[in-house]
Parts: structure tokens; C-alpha cells; sequence
């Protein structure tokens, strides 16, 4: 059998970039035609080479540094700047860097033209058709792609095919057959003819690449971006749609940022953005250290209020879970700190990974796994059953997939409600009463309670426990849920939160009543981590804990005695200073010894839980023989210490937290909420995540890249049957002026012609040309300038210039002759725009299109540079192009006439002038349809 091309280092993660897709059905739906197109990310536009004149102003830049400060950094990069393109700047500055000085690149202009890197070797597509599965490979894919023009191409090296023009290494995005060749496309021959294709899979790797390579490959294409069209980590909770009172973080001309001129990447926290990204994707952490965001601890945050909010979440729960059944616990000690680790520094409401941003396109980074099929868990004390507790809980969820709401089925209005009217977490918090698991067994007997309610909660949690893959019999009732709900009369976060962290870390400090869901669960979560630490061992037990413990103790001996002394000094609580990584060290050495301890061991030991003490009391028993006694000792001696341990992290976390703003605490705290509740994605991904957190360990450095891509759901004829899909605006204000409008429209063409009034066309192809004028009249340009640049270019580009002088003698820009023999010009001219000398598209448009023919038959007046002997003119060959230049000037006049009337009827903000439109085809625009959901094409 020849060898898998999918075949990867298995030492290595495997980054898969997307690509887009493309299909059709043949004619006799026997075949279905994929083409595939790279994404944004795969798309190099950076010119590397530096020009003679940027050489010198890149130069002049770095010299202005030496010996400066703050503010003469400043200087000198506004200056090199304006020197160069604002976009060059940062690039130029980068690449003539004084330490990479000898490395520079060769003074030279553009390179080439934009390229598409890190695709597989090839594209392997595979076919679902009734639940029967069809692999075909694509073509082999060179390693560069062309995707687009250079910034100044050669003419003569231009080709058209099929009536486009192309550069070099284009002709693939136009013609299919050539894209079969060049590997980005791929012909299925179906198994079941003109049946539906329930998915379509393509993917690949790119192993001509080794790991460094590969790595290398990722770095070069954010370098193209950062040096491009812009790269940034995108903060939690940036807007990605614009709205009355937020606006997303992209701008579509962003200022060019200076690259770093002293920190190196080295001194960032091993929590910034940019180092846990960097190490994700095993490239150095230097090529994403300037970007925007970079130095943001979003993880370390993160981190922090799940370790403060464990005691009053999670730990609660797990304590209430463990029973001791034929004396072996629910949960071991183990599993429980194994269990508190995963969701300190892997479960994440925000994802394990910062989200990017590369031009105007957002990319979510998440590291996931084949979790159903062939994850293969660690043997230790955690994955084996979490992955498989994780698994059933997945089947059952995925059992309630078709509750959920979805745009295109059933009631549009509905759909939308529900959709809309969810948020991406929490946004309150709901209560209910419970009876304890005693009352529930024991309250019927003595009180009026409703039976019927507590057997019912307690059928549903023997489903509920053995679907999960638990023995209901060994866990017991969990008491019973009152019938209703009520809102928890505080808010989720206040401004006061701050004063209250710091009552907590300073005991003398006064705290003030609880004022916020956040405070109500620091509080109940110090009390927790306090009486953890009680639980294990009073400070008066510790004495007689060590004497004991000291005997299979060995090498930690000192360090415990020195702990239990500080301890004895402290009133039973370990200075600060001690430091959580020290403690943890020391109960680890001691749990590898005699395993860890806890509030399970405590259980096995002392089964009844009304009237269980402390591991120290155990281990203190004068009827315990020596053997077992010592090993208990140290035992009790380790759970006291993993509680200090525990301590120490939620007061470290208190102090993360207390530099945090209102605006992230409430991100966080309901991240907490979610991921302690219905979050059982976050659970899957942590498990990845700790998996590739090892590999890292392992290997820091190095990736495998690959690509792929998916469509669900293709009928041939479909898309025929469509309705007239959803509508894009960049704000809700602007998406409600289009929904009347479009209202309008229907009104005033029943019929559907299109003719009537409101009959206004916002393709994006029209949005894109009138917002392209936009922006040159908003630049200073004339709208009659903009127009002629469009009509002489595309006289230029079918070889047609020799009729330019003479159409700019009908329609001047400027009143007076053209005149290119140096006489005195009229004032008006002077004052003109310096491209004045273009025809003005608005006049053309007005003049008879018979008298501009019958005009381009005669050789023009005035005009030096053609022999009036040698004048051509063909009404079959020459004005058939140059009526369809006049229409292509007709057509955008029209859309900016569009654009204009239907911007004129949006209702502006209420208290700010509305800011300028972003394109439709940006990241930023809003929809009146749900965040991440396809709108139809066609």
C-alpha cells in the first residue's frame, strides 16, 4: 500500500490552518467539482525587499535611537513614516533591525507577487453519502501558490484567460482544469449519484516539512501579516460587531506601531498572550511579541478566578460527592487534585488559547482531539474515567441538538429571539431552595414536605448518575431541588469587589457586607480553603503529627519540621512568604511517598460523616501500630501541607484578581459559573490541552502544519430554492434601515423587476466600488476625477490610450484647453488637485454617447503627440470597448447613488454622529442572523 499522506510526527502538534470552499454538482449529479481556495491566514503580502530609499530612511531611523529616550523613539518613527509608506514603516524598521544588520535584505523591490504558504502536499477530499465514506486525493501543491497581481506588474507578462485578466500563476483561480492540476481542486466521482452529500471533508498535511521547518513556515506568515495588513491578539470581550454604544476593535487603517526597540521576548510573563500562543504553536515567541495585546495576561486571569472559585464550586460539590462505599471512596484525593489542576490551568470559558487577529479576519485557536474515537487516555489517576464520564456526557447533550434554535427552520421570528436573546456567558444568576439529602430522607416523617418532589429528584438522579457511568447506589441522594426559581438579588460584580479582596488578604483590614455575586463566593470559598487546612490538622496536632511523620519521612524531614515551626510561630496559618510553588513541592514529595491525602482518606478512616475529625486524630490513634501509624502521620502531615498549598494559590489569585477592572471580573466570574455548569466543551478542550501542554514539555519548539476545511448538508438544485438570504450591515442601526428599505422595494415592485422605486442594488461588488469612491472624495479627490481614473484605466489596460487626450478635450476636470504646451493656466486650474489633468468622468457621462463617436473619428486639435495622418478609429473594433468603459463609469456612479440613498435613510445614533461604514466584507459588520452561522450564496 503506498504510504498515508496524512503520515505526521506524532511527537509534534498539528496545526490545521482552514481553507475555503467550493462545490458543484455535474450536470447528471454523477460527480461533485471542489475547488479550494486558502484562507486569509495562508496569504503572504508582504514585500520583504527594502528600496535604496527606504534603506536610507530606515537607517536614519536607527541611528535617531541610539542614546535616545522615549519620546525621540517617537520622533524618529513618525519621521520614517512619513519617509516611506505609513504601511513600509514597521517593516523597514524590523528588517533593518542593527543586530540582524549583516542579514538585511538586498536593496530590490517587490519580491514577487501574494502567495499562499503552509498548504498540505496535497488535499485529500472525502465524500459522506449515506453514511458510507469516499476518500479521493488531490494533485501535488507547490509549495508558493500565487494568489494575486504584484503591486506593479509587468504588462507583457499579464495573460487573459476566459476574459480576465491574470498574472502569473493565477490562471488556476479561473480555470478548473488548471486547478486540478495545481492540486486546489478535486473531482469526486459519487457513489450514489444525485443523492445528497451529508459531508464533505478536506484536509491535509504538509509533510515535506520537519517540525523546525514548519514552524519556521507559521512564523514567516504572521511576520507577512504583522508587516501587512496588521496582526493582533484580540482582548476578551472586544465587540466583534459594531453597535450603537460599542464598536469592535478592527480598523481598516490601523497606525503603524514601532517594533521593540530594547525588551526583548524573553522578559515577557511566561502568562502573556504572546507566550502562550508562541508556545502552542512551538515558533518563537519574537514574531508575535509587537503585536497588539501581546503582553495581555488573559490566561494568568483566567487561572486566577478558577482557583479562587474552586473552594465554592466545583470543591463543594466533589465533597459532597464522596461516599465510602465497602471502604473505598467515590473520588480519591488523588482524582480530586488531579481534577482541581485541570480546571486551574486548563478549563476555560474563553478557550485554552488567545484568539487572533490577522488583517481584518479574527481566528479562534483551539486545540482539540478525535475525543469520541481514537483518544487513547493516560494511564494515571485522572484521564481513564474523566474521558469517559466526559464521553457519555457528550451523547446526551448531543441527544438535545435539535432543541436548538437555528436560522432556516421553523419560525424565522422565533429562531431569532432565541438566538439573539443568548449571550456568550452568564448574564445573571437564578436560585433556587434545596433540602438537604437528610432532610430529604428523614424530613417527609416529621414535617409536611411533598414526597412526591423528593422521589422524583431522586429517580432523576439515579438516570442522571448511571447514564454518567456512576454506581447511584454509592453516591446517594443529593437532596431535592425546590420547583422554583428566583433571581439572586445582587449583582454579578460591583466596584467595591476590589476593597473586599483586600479586606480578605488583609485580616485587619474591615470588610464590608457582601455586594456582588463575586464576593459572596470569595467568601465562601476562603472559609473552604481555611477549614481544609483545619480538617487535615490543628496547629496544636502538628507537633505530635512530625514525631511521628519524621520516621519514613527521610529527605523532606527538614523541610517539614521547618514548615510545622512556622507554622506553630503563625497560629496554625503559613506566612505568605513561604510561597504556593514551596508548598507544593513539599506535598508532592510527600504524596509520591505515601500518596496524596485528603478529605477521602479522612472519609475511608472516619465513614460517618456527622461526627468525622481530622487526619491528625487518625494518625494520633494510640491503637494504631507503629507501621501503619508513621506512614498515616505523614499522610495527615501532607494533606495539612496540599491545604496550605491550596491556601496559598487562592491568595495569589486574590491578588491576580484585585488588579482586574469590573469589565473582566464579570467576563470571568461568569466563565466560571458557565464552565461549573453546562460547559462540557471547555472540559473536552482542557483535556487536549493538558495533552498538549505535556508535548510542549517535551518538545517546546517545532509543529506540523496542515489544512482543512468542511461543508455539510450539499443537495444538487438547492441552492435555486433559496430565499433571498440574510442581510449584512455594520451596525444594527444600518441593518434596520436596510430591512426597510428592502420593505420598501417590495412594496414598490411586486412583481419583483426591480425596476420601481427603492430599487436599490448592494451586491458587495457595487458596495465595494462605491465605497472605494467614498473614500477618495473623503481623501480630497473629485467624484468626476475618481470616475475618469476608472475610465481611462480601462482604455489603458485594452490598449485604447491614444483616444485618452482626445475624450479629455470633450470632458476637461478643468475648465479652459487641454493645454500641454506650457502656457499660463487660469486660477482654477492652478488651485486644482494635483491629478486634475484626467477626463471628468461626470461630464463624460453626460454627453451624447453618438456625438463622442462621431467626434473619435477625426483626428484630435491640439494634440503634439500623433500624427493626424495616422489617426485609426473602428466602430467595430474600437467603440465597442470603449461604450463598455462608459458603462463600467455608468454602473458606479449608480451604486454610489445606491450607497447614498440608503445610507441617508438610517437613523443616526443618538448622541454622536455616525462613524464611517466599514466594507460589508470585513470582520466587523453585524447581521441580522446569529454570530457564526453562513449565510447563503447565490
Amino acid at each position: 500500500m503506498p504510504p498515508d499522506p496524512c503520515d505526521a510526527d506524532p511527537g509534534v502538534p498539528l496545526v490545521l490552518l482552514p481553507v475555503r470552499l467550493e462545490t458543484r454538482f455535474t450536470d447528471d449529479g454523477a460527480a461533485l467539482r471542489v475547488r479550494i481556495y486558502p484562507d486569509d491566514v495562508h496569504v503572504d503580502r508582504l514585500d520583504r525587499g527594502v528600496a535604496a530609499d527606504e534603506r536610507d530612511a530606515g537607517m536614519v531611523y536607527w541611528r535617531a535611537l541610539w542614546g535616545g529616550d522615549e519620546e525621540a523613539e517617537r520622533v524618529a518613527f513618525d519621521r520614517l513614516a512619513k519617509d516611506v509608506h505609513r504601511e513600509r514603516a514597521a517593516w523597514i524598521a524590523e528588517a533593518l533591525r542593527p543586530n540582524n544588520i549583516a542579514e538585511r535584505p538586498p536593496p530590490g523591490g517587490q519580491l514577487g507577487p501574494p502567495v499562499a504558504r503552509a498548504l498540505p502536499d496535497r488535499f485529500l477530499v472525502r465524500v459522506t453519502q449515506a453514511g458510507e465514506s469516499k476518500t479521493v486525493p488531490g494533485s501535488a501543491i507547490a509549495p508558493e501558490v500565487v494568489v494575486g497581481l504584484p503591486d506593479d506588474p509587468d504588462p507583457a507578462a499579464l495573460v487573459r484567460q476566459d476574459g480576465v485578466t491574470l498574472g502569473p500563476g493565477m490562471e488556476w483561480m479561473t480555470s478548473y482544469g488548471v486547478a486540478v492540476d495545481a492540486g486546489m481542486a478535486v473531482t469526486v466521482e459519487l457513489g450514489r449519484p444525485g443523492e445528497p452529500v451529508e459531508s464533505l471533508l478536506v484536509f491535509g498535511v504538509r509533510g515535506g516539512l520537519d517540525a523546525p521547518g514548519a514552524a519556521e513556515e507559521l512564523e514567516r506568515l504572521l511576520v507577512s501579516h504583522r508587516f501587512g495588513h496588521g496582526a493582533a491578539i484580540v482582548p476578551q470581550g472586544t465587540p466583534t460587531n459594531n453597535t450603537e454604544s460599542d464598536r469592535s476593535a478592527w480598523q481598516r487603517h490601523p497606525e503603524p506601531r514601532a517594533p521593540a526597540t530594547r525588551a526583548p521576548a524573553e522578559d515577557l510573563p511566561p502568562d502573556a498572550d504572546a507566550v502562550v500562543l508562541a508556545r502552542a504553536l512551538g515558533i518563537d515567541a519574537v514574531a508575535l511579541r509587537d503585536l497588539d495585546g501581546a503582553t495581555e495576561r488573559e490566561q494568568g486571569q483566567a487561572r486566577a478566578a478558577n482557583t479562587a472559585l474552586w473552594a465554592a464550586s466545583w470543591g463543594s460539590f466533589l465533597q459532597r460527592l464522596t461516599t465510602v462505599t465497602s471502604g473505598r471512596p467515590t473520588i480519591t484525593d488523588e482524582q480530586r487534585a488531579a481534577l482541581r489542576d485541570l480546571f486551574q490551568d486548563h478549563v476555560r470559558g474563553r478557550g485554552p488559547l488567545p484568539a487572533i487577529r490577522l488583517g481584518d479576519q479574527p481566528y479562534g485557536l483551539l486545540p482539540v482531539s478525535a475525543h469520541d474515537g481514537r483518544w487513547q487516555p493516560k494511564e494515571d489517576s485522572l484521564e481513564p474515567r474523566l474521558t469517559e464520564l466526559l464521553r457519555r456526557a457528550r451523547a446526551i447533550l448531543r441527544k438535545s441538538l435539535g432543541a436548538v434554535p437555528k436560522v432556516g427552520e421553523g419560525a424565522l421570528d422565533d429562531a431569532l429571539l432565541e438566538v439573539l436573546g443568548s449571550g456568550p456567558q452568564a448574564l445573571g444568576v437564578r436560585v433556587r431552595s434545596i433540602a438537604s439529602k437528610t432532610m430529604s430522607q428523614i424530613g417527609p416523617h416529621f414535617i409536611p414536605m411533598d414526597g412526591d418532589d423528593a422521589e422524583i429528584g431522586t429517580n432523576a438522579d439515579w438516570v442522571i448518575w448511571s447514564a454518567l457511568g456512576f454506581d447511584p447506589s454509592e453516591i446517594g441522594p443529593n437532596g431535592s431541588l425546590g420547583r422554583t426559581t428566583r433571581p439572586l438579588g445582587l449583582p454579578q460584580v460591583h466596584e467595591s469587589d476590589i476593597d473586599y479582596i483586600k479586606a480578605l488578604l488583609e485580616p485587619g483590614l474591615p470588610r464590608h457586607s457582601v455586594q456582588s455575586v463575586f464576593q459572596a463566593l470569595l467568601e465562601l470559598a476562603h472559609a473552604a480553603e481555611q477549614k481544609a487546612a483545619g480538617d487535615a490538622s490543628s496547629v496544636e496536632e502538628l507537633t505530635g503529627l512530625e514525631e511521628r511523620a519524621v520516621e519514613v519521612a527521610g529527605e523532606l524531614a527538614p523541610r517539614i519540621r521547618e514548615l510545622v515551626e512556622l507554622a506553630q510561630h503563625a497560629n496554625g496559618e503559613l506566612p505568605r512568604r513561604v510561597g504556593a510553588e514551596h508548598l507544593n513541592e513539599v506535598a508532592s514529595g510527600i504524596a509520591q511517598e505515601v500518596g496524596e491525602s485528603g478529605p477521602s482518606l479522612l472519609a475511608t478512616h472516619q465513614p460517618l460523616a456527622a461526627v468525622r475529625g481530622s487526619l491528625s486524630e487518625v494518625a494520633r490513634d494510640p491503637a494504631l501500630a507503629a507501621a501503619e501509624a508513621a506512614p498515616l502521620a505523614l499522610g495527615a502531615l501532607g494533606a495539612w501541607i496540599r491545604a496550605q498549598h491550596r491556601l496559598a494559590e487562592f491568595y495569589d489569585a486574590l491578588e491576580e484578581l484585585a488588579a482586574t477592572s469590573e469589565d473582566e471580573r464579570r467576563i470571568l466570574l461568569a466563565e466560571v459559573l458557565d464552565t461549573s455548569s453546562h460547559r462540557l466543551d471547555a472540559w473536552i478542550t482542557a483535556v487536549v490541552s493538558r495533552r498538549l501542554d505535556a508535548q510542549r514539555d517535551a518538545r517546546p519548539d517545532g509543529a506540523t502544519i496542515g489544512a482543512y476545511g468542511w461543508v455539510e448538508d450539499l443537495v444538487q438544485g438547492s441552492a435555486t430554492t433559496r430565499n433571498g438570504g440574510y442581510l449584512h450591515a455594520p451596525s444594527p442601526a444600518q441593518a434596520r434601515t436596510a430591512g426597510i428599505l428592502r420593505s420598501a422595494h417590495l412594496t414598490h415592485n411586486p412583481a419583483g423587476a426591480g425596476q420601481g422605486a427603492f430599487a436599490i442594488d448592494l451586491t458587495s461588488a457595487r458596495v465595494r466600488t462605491a465605497m472605494s469612491l467614498a473614500e477618495g472624495i473623503a481623501q480630497g479627490q473629485q467624484l468626476g476625477a475618481l470616475l475618469g481614473y476608472r475610465f481611462e484605466r480601462h482604455l489603458h489596460e485594452h490598449e485604447l490610450d491614444r483616444f485618452v487626450l482626445s475624450i479629455r478635450a470633450m470632458a476637461p476636470l478643468v475648465a479652459g484647453k487641454l493645454n500641454d504646451r506650457g502656457e499660463t493656466l487660469p486660477q482654477p486650474a492652478q488651485e486644482a488637485i494635483a491629478a486634475a489633468n484626467v477626463v471628468d468622468g461626470v461630464r463624460l457621462l453626460a454627453l451624447n454617447r453618438q456625438d463622442i463617436k462621431v467626434k473619435l473619428g477625426h483626428a484630435p486639435e491640439n494634440n503634439p503627440y500623433l500624427d493626424p495622418n495616422d489617426w485609426e478609429f473602428s466602430e467595430q473594433d474600437d467603440w465597442p470597448e470603449i461604450e463598455r468603459a462608459l458603462d463600467e463609469v455608468a454602473a458606479a456612479t449608480r451604486a454610489c447613488t445606491s450607497l447614498r440613498r440608503a445610507t441617508s435613510h438610517g437613523p443616526p445614533p443618538p448622541s454622536t454622529p455616525p462613524p464611517a461604514m466599514p466594507p460589508p466584507w470585513s470582520s466587523t459588520s453585524s447581521a441580522l442572523r446569529p454570530p457564526g452561522s453562513r449565510s447563503p450564496t447565490g
